[in-house]
This record gives structure tokens, sequence and C-alpha cells, in this order.
């Protein structure tokens, strides 16, 4: 008789046409965050035709909570996250399968991870009655957009009782197969600012009558850069880019009463996170004052760093190691944490967590863009990975040798 272990692999290879067709049509049908009622309503309907076991839930308008209760008594609650909303790009690919909806796209691969959860959900429910606690699926709103779904589904209590939670996301530079994380800090905090400039306008030719908000906002975009050189030690320094600069209404010969400074801070530390917006707001009002003028700030929702905690990084690599198809050589480390954002962090702050890559690299079928591409492409043979992930890291945690 073939043991547990060979009966998950036989299902999650049986579960992958599924997964394969979820997937499709998720990605013909994008929603964008806040936007995702169709994709809700389907996913629930494919997790209602599991079992009867599932308790599913809406944590708020747009997310789903799958608790699966084990049959072989208590033990601990493990969440396994996925996100559902796209992106707003036109899709420029040849897929058959291709978004239906102008302008939207899921160029980020949350269609995969929805698609690859729900396979894992229907190998679980096959198992509930080997399972010791509890897995709560989580298919989480808003990961490209503010308000963050991960920290509005966080305050409406979708970690509550959650021992640990784990999410993965597609590689399209990892190759099929394979699976990467790293413990610590995985991904920069974001911190975008916005900063106006107030002066005083009048007419170019007499300048000495105005309190000018272009030079002063020039002043200090330049000074910023001495927050990074100069003010916080080089090994904790963070990245400050000023990418917009706006003033002014195109006229030659007036200068405007305000200047708009919009940019973005990524730190990878507890100093840069901390001490950054606060030299930021001392610099810019410093320099403002010496010209006669005044800054007001607006600091959009911040997604802070992720951070794997040590046993559930450990626990994950194990699980690759064991349960993919390479080996040891299926897990790759990474070396350097990302300076993009992921606000699965928000999971992490209350739960420890490991959040880890999979692999859809395919050169010879386009499969290589970077994500938020509009020619992005996902190697389905990669789909098997993630479910064997999920299913793996249940099995680690929940089923009893």
């Amino acid at each position: 008789m073939p043991s547990l272990k060979e009966q998950l692999d036989q299902m999650v290879k049986e579960v992958q046409p599924q997964v394969i067709e979820w997937r499709r049509h998720i990605h013909a049908h994008p929603c964008l965050s806040h936007q995702e009622g169709p994709t809700v309503a389907y996913v629930q309907d494919i997790l209602r035709s599991f079992s009867d076991k599932l308790i599913i839930t809406n944590p708020t308008e747009h997310s789903i909570l799958a608790d699966l209760k084990g049959g072989a008594g208590e033990g601990p609650m493990i969440a396994l996250r996925a996100d559902m909303d796209a992106l707003p790009l036109e899709e420029l690919t040849d897929v058959p399968f291709k978004s239906q909806n102008p302008g939207v796209m899921h160029a980020c691969g949350h269609d995969t991870h929805t698609a690859m959860l729900l396979g894992a959900a229907k190998v679980l429910c096959a198992v509930q009655d080997k399972m010791k606690g509890t897995v709560r699926f989580v298919f989480q709103h808003s990961e490209e957009a503010s308000p963050s779904g991960a920290k509005q589904m966080v305050a409406a209590g979708a970690m509550q009782g959650v021992d640990m939670v784990f999410g993965l996301h597609n590689d399209p530079s990892l190759a099929v197969g394979r699976a990467s994380s790293r413990p610590g800090i995985a991904s920069s905090a974001v911190i975008d600012f916005n900063i106006t400039v107030h002066g005083k306008g009048g007419h170019a030719s007499a300048p000495q009558l105005c309190t000018d908000p272009i030079v002063i906002a020039s002043d200090i975009v330049m000074n910023l850069q001495t927050i990074v050189s100069r003010r916080i030690a080089a090994s904790k320094v963070p990245v400050i880019s000023v990418t917009t600069l706006q003033a002014g209404t195109g006229s030659f010969n007036v200068i405007p009463d305000t200047a708009n400074i919009r940019g973005t801070i990524r730190a990878l530390s507890d100093e840069g996170e901390r001490d950054a917006p606060r030299m930021l707001e001392k610099t810019a009002n410093a320099i403002a004052g010496l010209y006669g003028a005044t800054c007001t700030f607006d600091w959009p929702e911040v997604v802070y760093s992720m951070r794997n905690d040590p046993k559930c990084f450990e626990i994950m690599k194990k699980v690759c190691m064991e349960k993919l198809a390479e080996g040891e050589a299926s897990f790759v480390p990474i070396k350097e944490p990302m300076f993009g954002a992921e606000d699965f962090s928000e999971f992490e702050r209350v739960v420890p967590g490991c959040f880890g890559n999979f692999g859809v690299k395919n050169e010879a079928i386009g499969a290589c863009h970077d994500c938020h591409n509009s020619s992005y492409k996902a190697d389905e043979a990669g789909f098997v990975t993630a479910t064997r992930i999920h299913v793996g890291l249940v099995e680690e945690l929940l089923i009893p040798a």
C-alpha cells in the first residue's frame, strides 16, 4: 500500500489539471484591488465543492478564510495565504486565456497563487481525518494597492488563533521545480512621502518679491540625500528616491505658490524604518524655514519590511528539500532581501511566518518577463511545486508520522 507521502504526491499531481483550469479562468477575468468580488464568488464556489467540513467566512468584503479542522485531534492552526488581485495593465501576451477585462491583467501571478492554494485545499480535504489541528486557507484581497488587504484582514481577526503563517509567490527568474526563501528580513519597508512646499508666487521678473518654492524644493531634494550618505550608519542605510517634482502651470513668467515633491523610502533596518522619515521631515522643514517658507507632509500607508521567522524558514526549507522532485537541489537560498514590497509582512508582524518563491521560468514560451510586465507569463509546469509545498507544510506540521 502506498505511503501517505506517496498518496499526497499522487493527489497533488492529479489535481493539477483543475489548478490550471482555475488559474486560466481567474487570469481571463482579473479584478483590481478592492474590486475582487467576482474572484471571491468563484473561489468560494470551488471551496464549497471540496467538503462540507470547510468553514468559509469573509473577514472583509473581498477576502476569504476557509478553515479545515483536522479529525485526528487537537493541534496548532497553520495559515496558508494566497493573494487574488490584478494590476492596471493591458495584457500583451498571446495566451488563449488572456485577460477579457481591458486594462486589467494578472501580471504578478496572483491568479496562480489562488489556484494553487485551491489545489492544496482540495488535497488536504481528502486527508482531513489524518490531521491534528487546523489549516486556515487565506485568500487575500488588495496586495497591490493601498489600503493593504493584509492589514485589513489582520484588523478583522484573520490571524486570531493562528500559530504560523506561510505564503508563496511565483518567480519568473527561477527554474521550474525550484523554490527559494531566506530567514530574517526578506523584503524592504516601503515608506512613500508627499511633501508640499508653501512659498509665495509672483512675477518671474521680480523674484526678490517672491518666496520661490521651486528653488526651495530643489534644495530639499539635494539635501535629502545627506540622510543616506551622512546621517545613518552605512550598514543600516535606506534608499531615498525622489520620483516626482511638480510646480507651476507651464507659464514662462509666473513663479508658483507651491511645489510638490513625491518619492519613496526603502529600508531594511529598524533604524531606516524609524529614523529616515523623521529626518526627512526635519530636513525639509529646516530648508523651507531658511527661505521663509513652510512644508506640509502626507505619508501614505506604510508597508513594513517582511521578516521571516527563523524556525518557520527552516520548516519551509525542510519541506522543499524533502517533498520536491530534486531534493536538496530544489531549494535555492536567497542571499539578499528584495527592495520590493510585500504586505505579507502584516501577517508576520503578529504571527511567526515564512514567505518563499517558486519557479515558473521557461524562456522557450516567453515565461521570463518580470512581474508587473504586460508580457508576463508563467510556466504552468511550475504550479505543482507550490501546491506540493502548501500540502507539505501541513503534512510536516499537522499530520503525525
